[in-house]
């Protein structure tokens, strides 16, 4: 019997711990900018930094960390908005109003793919980041 509840026991701290994600791993694909026709183009001369760096981005507390150059997560907490689902996007924002700095995060946590599409907007440099996280 004690045999039998140590098994359960050890089965619900089990399934707990292992039953959803904590974080995503993400690496940049591409880099959009704003055209003067208003059209978002592929960021040739992109000033943002080394994509393979990449970053982390913890879906519990919201903190951002890693990158590089426009994609450095310096500790911002963003607010999260929706945790995602399998139909719903994981969508989290960062507004820093003495700067009128907005972030949004937006990962398609809904995607039947190990890796799931994200896209990163930076304001007011009309910076548009695109790529895949993994639950991590």
């Amino acid at each position: 019997m004690k045999k039998l509840i140590c098994l359960i026991f050890l089965s619900i701290i089990s399934s707990s711990v292992f039953s959803a994600s904590d974080a995503y791993k993400c690496n940049i694909s591409a880099t959009y900018k704003l055209g003067a026709d208003g059209m978002l183009y592929i960021d040739e001369d992109n000033p943002y930094g080394d994509y393979e760096k990449g970053f982390t981005f913890d879906r519990e507390t919201g903190r951002m960390l890693g990158g590089d150059g426009g994609m450095l997560g310096g500790g911002e907490t963003f607010t999260i908005l929706q945790q995602g689902s399998d139909t719903h996007a994981f969508k989290a924002s960062f507004v820093q109003e003495n700067y009128d700095w907005v972030l949004s995060f937006w990962v398609t946590e809904y995607a039947t793919t190990y890796k799931k599409p994200f896209i990163f907007t930076q304001l007011p440099h009309m910076a548009v980041f695109s790529g895949t996280c993994i639950n991590y």
